[in-house]
């Protein structure tokens, strides 16, 4: 049995489908001026945000009162940095280095079991 013949010229056009979307079809001035002056308020308002959070951190203060360890939020309790990380951490939450003393979050320190007393130790003085 032979194939069948092709049905249609062998100039047709290709049919190709097309998705057309609304931004497309509604392409006029006062929509584009709209989405310009969206796109602006919401570029405005994340430079803001970043020169405020910028300008706290060369203070070296917290600009929320959130601890980054355990997600809690308080007005009386105190935050520090993490000396490793810089992530803030409430002072229930940060541990003190045995060796060089400086503040470290949970992720950035290690506590020894080996004495009595338990000890902290930072991921730098835990090697030495």
């Amino acid at each position: 049995m032979s194939k069948r013949a092709f049905p249609f010229n062998s100039c047709a056009p290709l049919q190709l489908k097309t998705h057309v979307e609304n931004k497309h079809v509604n392409n006029d001035e006062a929509s584009m001026q709209k989405i310009y002056a969206k796109t602006q308020s919401i570029l405005k308002a994340g430079a803001k945000a970043q020169s405020e959070k910028a300008s706290a951190e060369e203070n070296n203060v917290p600009s929320t009162n959130i601890c980054e360890n355990c997600k809690k939020t308080s007005k009386s309790v105190q935050l520090a940095r993490c000396s490793f990380c810089d992530k803030t951490v409430c002072v229930y939450c940060f541990n003190v280095c045995y060796k060089c003393e400086q503040n470290f979050c949970p992720l950035c320190s290690v506590i020894s079991y080996d004495d009595r007393v338990e000890k902290s130790y930072c991921l730098s003085c835990i090697g030495s």
